[in-house]
């Protein structure tokens, strides 16, 4: 009703301040479909304020990270989400998969880091421009393009960036799988992902599960600070 009252005004702009807030799981789920369905259909700027970013990226078409009143990056949810700016920008958006390393060597689409002893590849179609041989990086890797499987490292596939690890906590969501593993090794850094809810009943996998864990190339973002 407060947003039918706010475009009866016929307004440049709608506000939208937080609108979901108040509102139970069930209906947020209807009100973000309206709402996509309102901007297809309105030539009208609409500024949607939120600190849930599952929310933003199901509403927006353009998003704006501020961090105590600056603004530190712009773009498509997508891109904000899973291409930070910054670590800092990265905390913003609880990116979890955040690490340290160092850059080995690089070739015009691709380039290999060095984890801690791991030899990471990483893959950019547009290239990664000012980045040399020594230098030290921040990584990130979204939780979606962290993949898992039973698989024993013996007979793995060409896949690059397959490590072993040993799940250390399971969560079973609603229609997913929460789930963090700590890679062998003596820093053993732990990574997270989300699984589809029956591949973890169909494989058997529960806490202190040995796995192999891949780490799509596409989906590893650099960011230039340590």
């Amino acid at each position: 009703m407060a947003v039918a009252r706010a475009l009866a005004r016929d307004p440049d702009v709608l506000l939208l301040d937080e609108p979901f807030s108040a509102v139970d799981k069930v209906t947020r789920q209807r009100l973000y479909v309206e709402l996509r369905e309102l901007t297809l259909s309105l030539a009208l700027p609409i500024l949607f304020v939120t600190h849930d970013f599952d929310e933003a990226a199901r509403v927006a078409g353009r998003m704006c990270l501020i961090d105590q009143g600056r603004v530190i990056q712009t773009g498509t949810p997508r891109d904000v989400l899973a291409r930070p700016a910054s670590v800092r920008a990265a905390a913003l958006v609880d990116l979890k998969n955040v690490f340290s390393a160092c850059v080995s060597c690089a070739d015009p689409s691709r380039i290999w880091l060095d984890w801690a002893g791991r030899s990471i590849e990483a893959h950019a179609p547009g290239g990664f421009s000012g980045i040399a041989p020594g230098q030290a990086v921040s990584w990130a890797i979204p939780a979606t393009q962290v993949l898992i499987s039973r698989t024993d490292m013996t007979v793995a596939d060409e896949t690059p960036n397959r490590f072993a690890a040993t799940i250390s906590d399971l969560v079973h969501l609603s229609e997913s799988v929460s789930v963090k593993v700590r890679l062998d090794g003596p820093d053993r850094p732990e990574l997270s992902m989300t699984l589809p809810a029956h591949y973890a009943r169909r494989t058997g996998l529960v806490a202190g599960s040995a796995v192999t864990i891949a780490l799509m190339p596409d989906g590893i973002h650099l960011m230039m600070e340590a």
